[in-house]
């Protein structure tokens, strides 16, 4: 079966006797692409938890490192990676 890659979409065509079947492309989980972002090295940040009500019984300081992003562990990033 020969396969040729359409120019417009990067997209993988496999012509199976009459017709030309396009290989679907992987959709991006939304929820995932909301709550995580690529930094510019490929690493994935994430906002960390702990800010959304309580905050009268937390500290000033540990509001503020709240504040910050964190970077996934290795073995979440491969999970995360191919949700977005």
């Amino acid at each position: 079966m020969p396969a040729l890659i359409d120019s417009v979409g990067m997209r993988l065509l496999i012509h199976t006797g009459f017709k030309v079947t396009v290989m679907p492309k992987k959709k991006t989980k939304k929820s995932a692409a909301k709550r995580f972002k690529k930094t510019g090295t490929g690493k994935i940040k994430h906002p960390k938890a702990g800010r959304g009500h309580l905050l009268s019984s937390k500290t000033r300081k540990r509001k503020r490192n709240l504040r910050s992003n964190a970077v996934l562990s290795d073995v979440e990033q491969k999970r995360i990676r191919d949700l977005i």
